[in-house]
């Protein structure tokens, strides 16, 4: 069955369905924090979606061989986490 697959095209192959289901993935999330009204919920599901984010550009650099490109996903997890600890520090005063 992969006998016709050669030792370049297999990566490809299964870097390809992980973009695609990271996409998917991300669609559902956008759909998640369009539908719920509770801040906390919202800031949650977009540390998700920036981590999604973090995984397609890491696939993306492993199927093209990009190095360079590990760098912006760097950027992006370090923001998101700085984003997240943010938002719940103005939860946190706002509640409280």
């Amino acid at each position: 069955m992969f006998s016709d697959l050669t030792a370049l095209a297999l990566p490809q192959l299964i870097g390809s369905l992980a973009m695609t289901i990271l996409a998917s993935t991300g669609l559902l999330i956008l759909y998640h924090i369009y539908h719920h009204s509770s801040i906390s919920e919202r800031i949650i599901a977009v540390d998700i979606f920036a981590t999604v984010g973090v995984s397609l550009i890491a696939v993306y650099a492993v199927i093209t061989g990009q190095d360079l490109v590990l760098d912006v996903a760097l950027i992006l997890a370090l923001l998101a986490f700085l984003s997240t600890a943010a938002f719940a520090y103005y939860i946190s005063k706002r509640e409280g």
